[in-house]
């Protein structure tokens, strides 16, 4: 990388803070059943006075037989400029941050499903824009 280059980096204009597990729930009463079941409940708060956005996911796992149940809170916060227009905020909140957070939420849960002597849950790589509307579920301060 050439010094013209290097001058024309910039720091994002959306930025990852930092994420934390809020809650975690397992009940498992027998040897899971191949077929889980994935479903996320995003949850945005927009706050422009601090240029910080909010998000929480809430990701319920149950096999077919409801044998195997986990839920998990996950919060994640990121920063952004004032400036920004709009739309490119809008790709930021509802695409980005659930792809920002989700590798987390999956490697949360294989761990703590591995450490728990009942087999290791894998959750797939997904699209999340096409699983969640975060859009419906944001709210700004």
């Amino acid at each position: 990388m050439n010094k013209e280059e290097i001058n024309k980096l910039t720091i994002s204009e959306f930025s990852f803070e930092s994420f934390s597990v809020k809650e975690t729930h397992i009940t498992y009463k027998a040897p899971l059943n191949k077929e889980l079941n994935l479903s996320i409940l995003p949850k945005g708060t927009i706050d422009r006075k601090k240029k910080r956005f909010l998000l929480e996911m809430k990701v319920l796992i149950t096999d077919t037989d409801n044998n195997f149940n986990v839920e998990i809170v996950i919060e994640g916060i990121f920063n952004f400029k004032e400036e920004i227009e709009k739309s490119l905020l809008d790709s930021y909140f509802y695409l980005n941050a659930p792809a920002i957070l989700f590798p987390y939420i999956r490697t949360y849960i294989y761990t703590l499903t591995s450490l728990g002597g009942f087999g290791s849950v894998h959750l797939p790589i997904m699209n999340l824009s096409s699983v969640i509307d975060l859009k419906v579920n944001t709210i700004e301060i």
